[in-house]
């Protein structure tokens, strides 16, 4: 799907009433840092037109395996992605916070 494919989808949802946020996908490494910010401008920067109200940033790399395992990314790239805001207002979120530093030793299981 293109991103202006995925831009068009996501206003049929918002559409519905439903509120759109966005995953950056950086933590599962699937698209290019290229392409995700093609998507992400698509969907939700600061154009009037941008469907998303936000987006989530993942604070995980994902593994390489078949079955989905994570660990958190380096402090300092959490961080910055801590430290991120949306210059129009839009809502920023991050997922998930099991891999916060500071979560550690309170959500491991």
């Amino acid at each position: 799907m293109s991103p202006d494919g995925y831009r068009q989808l996501l206003e049929q949802v918002k559409a519905t009433g439903v509120n759109v946020w966005v995953q950056d996908g950086s933590g599962v490494d699937k698209l290019t840092a290229e392409q995700r910010e093609r998507y992400l401008q698509a969907s939700a920067d600061c154009q009037s037109s941008a469907p998303a109200s936000g987006i989530v940033y993942e604070l995980f790399v994902a593994g390489k395996g078949k079955t989905f395992t994570a660990k958190p990314k380096p402090d300092a790239e959490i961080a910055s992605l801590l430290a991120k805001r949306s210059s129009c207002g839009k809502d920023t979120l991050y997922f998930s916070l099991r891999y916060l530093p500071v979560a550690q030793s309170i959500l491991e299981y």
